[in-house]
């Protein structure tokens, strides 16, 4: 998909970056892993409802960390780039 996108992008990013930025949100599990350790540690209780719980587990647990992780790569590395030029960067990124 990468490859695709950068051959679509009229003003293509330099592989250094996109391989980067790459390697940082791998590194980005390692402390998703830790969070889901802790977070299964606690035993947080249950609402009782099944569907609830299993709602706030996906977004609690799942998503919303996932996301923060992502945001944390785009803002802490990409935005800082001289080669982060448009809005099309981010999804690129």
């Amino acid at each position: 998909i990468l490859v695709v996108i950068k051959k679509l992008d009229y003003r293509s990013e330099p592989w250094n970056v996109l391989l980067t930025t790459f390697w940082l949100g791998m590194m980005m599990v390692a402390p998703l892993v830790l969070y889901n350790r802790v977070y299964t540690a606690l035993h947080f209780s249950s609402v009782g409802v099944p569907w609830i719980d299993d709602l706030l587990i996906a977004f609690t647990r799942g998503a919303f960390p996932e996301e923060v992780l992502k945001f944390l790569v785009l803002y802490g590395y990409c935005i800082r780039r001289p080669e982060f030029r448009e809005p099309m960067d981010g999804v690129v990124y």
